[in-house]
């Protein structure tokens, strides 16, 4: 059985302060696959992937993407089971690249952005608090 986990648990596990993980569900960015909100006073229940998503939303957000940017970005990493993986996200803070690892330095070295933040999806991941 999959990990489940409340909002007091993905606090701890992702470091995010309730409004950002409240502000992040009302926006849509990560909609908990569990169960969502269904009221006031209702809790959304979270899994690991939920956990991951909200690592990478919030790195995204704090490199200046939008919500729909966010919402874009995480759909297809999910779409690929790609939430762990060697996959690197580029931004400039408007667009936003998904490559392999092995094509980065070849894609950093051939564009002529200016880059606001470049991380490895898997490595965003692992920074979730365990035990």
């Amino acid at each position: 059985m999959d990990a489940i986990y409340i909002a007091n648990e993905v606090l701890r596990r992702t470091g995010l302060s309730y409004q950002r993980l409240d502000s992040l569900c009302r926006a849509g960015v990560v909609e908990p696959s569990v169960k969502g909100a269904t009221g006031k006073g209702s809790r959304r229940v979270y899994n690991e992937d939920d956990v991951k998503a909200l690592l990478i939303g919030e790195r995204l957000r704090v490199a200046g993407l939008s919500a729909a940017a966010i919402r874009h970005v995480l759909s297809g990493l999910r779409r690929t089971r790609n939430l762990t993986g060697s996959t690197c996200v580029v931004t400039d803070g408007r667009g936003v690249t998904c490559l392999e690892e092995q094509d980065l330095g070849q894609y950093l070295q051939n564009s002529k952005g200016a880059w606001v933040s470049v991380f490895r999806v898997g490595d965003v991941c692992g920074m979730a608090v365990t035990g």
